[in-house]
């Protein structure tokens, strides 16, 4: 088998570990015209291999995977519009160290790889990619490259694609300099919530725990609207939905702040345009401390 841009992913695991191994592929070719080097799931672990029956058009794949679905225009708190989800990304992304390894979640956060053109910076994706790009659209779309969240990406000069196992061994090892994650929850503690709501079912934790299992070789940051869609707040003094990391946030970017972990606390050190001080503390429930000087979140934009 020989799988191409980001669909290593965990079919290679699966395959090695089922009694029966189905693969559906594009092509069928005879023995031989394989290269050994290029063989990525030898065959002793496939036991039926099928033609597809059907061809699936980029349009097709696009429309499956649904549109750009972040809000175009920020929420509204007191009558005042926080920032956009596009804003977040571009402060979020100002946020990071100049070069290293970085791994963006799913959600708001994969908006970040848009504003990181220029910069020394290397994205992993859990679905086994290293060195993508922004996000791809129109003829700019390979069907093949995607990030963990399913959206279209670029790769970039220099990057390479292998397994879902490689990936998390990168980041169980401490190799990624930065973690970009969504939340439901932060505490005054730095720990976070983000892989499951009072009453669900499951959950969703994915790779997660992975990506934070070395907190002190990584800085963590968390991205997210300031309130749920509930406008309960979000940055609370103890977490009540069930932990993802009972530690390690460095800094929290909220669509009207911007906190960072220092010394046992939060400090509130930037604020979005038109809103006050005051008002963003109303709408956190966690202590935090303000520091002396509290910028703006565009500015320098």
């Amino acid at each position: 088998m020989v799988f191409r841009g980001g669909n290593q992913s965990f079919n290679p695991a699966f395959a090695k570990a089922a009694r029966i191994a189905i693969v559906e592929v594009d092509q069928i070719v005879e023995i031989g015209e394989i290269d050994p080097n290029e063989v990525d799931l030898p065959g002793i672990f496939v036991q039926r291999v099928v033609q597809s029956p059907v061809t699936v058009t980029v349009d097709q794949l696009v429309e499956r995977v649904g549109a750009d679905r972040e809000a175009d225009e920020g929420r509204i708190y007191n009558g005042k519009r926080a920032l956009t989800r596009d804003q977040m990304a571009r402060r979020v992304a100002r946020c990071l160290p100049a070069q290293g390894y970085v791994n963006l979640g799913i959600g708001i956060p994969t908006l970040v790889s848009n504003h990181l053109q220029g910069r020394d910076i290397v994205l992993h994706a859990e679905n086994g990619i290293l060195g993508y790009g922004g996000h791809a659209e129109g003829g700019q779309i390979d069907p093949d490259v995607y990030n963990a969240s399913g959206q279209f990406v670029s790769l970039l000069p220099g990057a390479s694609v292998f397994d879902s196992l490689i990936s998390f061994e990168m980041a169980r090892s401490g190799r990624l300099t930065s973690v970009v994650l969504g939340a439901y929850q932060v505490d005054a503690a730095g720990g976070f919530a983000n892989w499951s709501l009072p009453g669900q079912a499951g959950g969703g934790i994915g790779g997660v725990m992975d990506l934070v299992a070395r907190p002190d070789s990584s800085l963590i940051i968390i991205m997210m609207e300031h309130l749920s869609h509930s406008n309960k707040p979000k940055l609370v003094q103890h977490c009540n939905y069930p932990f993802t990391a009972q530690r390690g946030v460095d800094l929290v970017v909220t669509d009207i702040g911007l906190f960072r972990w220092i010394d046992g606390s939060f400090w509130l050190q930037a604020i979005a345009p038109g809103f006050s001080v005051e008002e963003v503390l109303a709408l956190t429930e966690m202590d935090v401390e303000v520091s002396p000087t509290v910028d703006s979140m565009t500015a320098n934009e």
